[in-house]
């Protein structure tokens, strides 16, 4: 479980805002809330899964190859 990166304490996962899911798809992103009742950090920090992050990335190389490809046989 990740800590506070302003106080140290245990945070907890809360749900994601739209923007958050829609950079998710380039970057795995968690939201989380410090625990902590004098702590009012709240943010994203990037997951540990990257599988998404490698597919997406190879999906948009082949799909710009595809696009340099037909314009250059034009």
């Amino acid at each position: 479980m990740p800590f506070c990166p302003q106080c140290g304490t245990r945070l907890q996962r809360v749900r994601r805002r739209t923007i958050d899911k829609l950079v998710s798809f380039l970057v795995p992103l968690n939201r989380y809330r410090c625990l902590s009742s004098g702590c009012i950090w709240e943010g994203n920090i990037r997951s540990g899964s990257r599988s998404r992050f490698v597919f997406l990335y190879w999906l948009l190389l082949v799909l710009a190859a595809m696009l340099v490809g037909r314009f250059i046989t034009r």
